[in-house]
């Protein structure tokens, strides 16, 4: 049989189990929420855990509440209480029918906004194709686990605790490594400092 034919197959006979039939890109899975968490639905609606998140959801959390998700490439998410979150974009896992059934549909890499808030990343993807968009900078991703913090001045803190985070905007550039953590205000070049204890910074998650 030819590679062509073979395709077809392969996705004929797979089809009911792929993602996105409905033509929506799944960008996600809510794994858990506490208190006040909301998924933007025309309008805002509240979250449940087990629900379907797609490319162009928005989802926020209010005081004293968390939600945890788990993103289509396999990236964990935890957002902390006040945060709101984007999901612009997100590729699919590597596996081989949904990248039959995506090709050239999916983003080849992850893009989330995050106006404001904190939030815990971990990624199983060596490197990982993520970015994160905040009102003064861009994380681009190229490791394993950070938190990521974005004030309501638009200041963005970002500690790395494994990997590689390429930090920039218009007026400069920073790579952050492991027990690295960056700064950013809106208009000012991006800096970066060393920390003795980077795993301090995502204690919070401890509580989830």
């Amino acid at each position: 049989m030819k590679r062509a034919g073979y395709c077809a197959f392969l996705l004929m006979l797979f089809s009911p189990l792929l993602p996105g039939q409905d033509g929506e890109n799944i960008a996600a899975k809510i794994l858990s929420v506490q208190g006040q968490v909301e998924v933007e639905q025309s309008p805002w609606g509240p979250a449940e855990a087990g629900q379907i998140l797609y490319a162009g959801n928005r989802i926020r959390t209010g005081p004293n509440s968390r939600a945890a998700l788990l993103l289509a490439d396999e990236t964990q998410v935890k957002l902390s209480e006040n945060s709101e979150l984007e999901l612009r974009a997100v590729r699919p896992a590597s596996n081989l029918l949904v990248r039959l059934a995506q090709a050239g549909a999916q983003a080849d890499q992850s893009v989330l906004n995050m106006g404001r808030g904190r939030a815990w990343l971990r990624s199983k993807k060596t490197p990982a194709a993520v970015s994160i968009g905040t009102p003064s900078v861009t994380a681009a991703i190229r490791g394993t686990e950070f938190d990521i913090q974005v004030a309501d001045d638009g200041e963005t803190t970002a500690t790395v605790v494994e990997g590689v985070i390429d930090f920039f905007n218009d007026l400069g550039t920073v790579s952050l490594n492991p027990g690295e953590q960056g700064r950013c205000r809106i208009g000012e070049a991006p800096t970066k400092t060393v920390i003795l204890n980077p795993e301090d910074a995502v204690q919070w998650t401890l509580f989830y």
